[in-house]
């Protein structure tokens, strides 16, 4: 569930990310942008499941109906973690996720799986795929520590401690 920008190299690696899952496993593809990188990448026609923006409601039934999100960060930050990240957790879903920097400040060490290159990804997926007990105890352990530590509330509470330093 992912837009993929035309003409962009966002949307050129997420199509090729996509791309690249083995043709043996049921993939699919929700968000816009996709039909504009079918004509590049003619295998993502059959992966392709929506084409629009979903809602809220949809989104969550997708990730909840997966045994596996893959997620894959914009290349225009090279830190901050997407919403994305929070909100397949939040859903109690199973994510490998590109690396970024911000994963040691904000969650445990090895916290989820990690992927630095199709390959890596390739391997976590085939890893993952079979093992459901152990996928659902990463999901439920994700939701857990987001619901824990990275709520708004969490957010708007850290904000404000800055400024309160300020003040002083």
């Amino acid at each position: 569930v992912a837009s993929v920008p035309e003409q962009t190299p966002d949307g050129l690696m997420r199509t090729n990310l996509a791309n690249s899952i083995p043709d043996n496993l049921h993939v699919g593809i929700f968000g816009g942008g996709w039909r504009y990188w079918t004509r590049y990448f003619p295998k993502l026609e059959s992966r392709l499941q929506s084409a629009g923006q979903l809602s809220i409601a949809e989104v969550n039934q997708i990730y909840n109906q997966s045994k596996i999100l893959i997620n894959f960060h914009s290349t225009s930050h090279t830190t901050s973690l997407s919403l994305r990240t929070y909100d397949i957790a939040l859903a109690g879903a199973f994510q490998i996720t590109d690396y970024r920097d911000d994963f040691s400040l904000l969650f445990p060490k090895d916290f989820f799986p990690l992927y630095g290159n199709i390959k890596e990804m390739n391997e976590q997926i085939a890893y993952w795929l079979s093992r459901d007990r152990e996928r659902e105890k990463h999901a439920l352990r994700a939701r857990e520590y987001v619901l824990a530590h990275h709520t708004w509330l969490h957010r708007a509470k850290e904000i404000l401690k800055v400024y309160e330093g300020y003040r002083k």
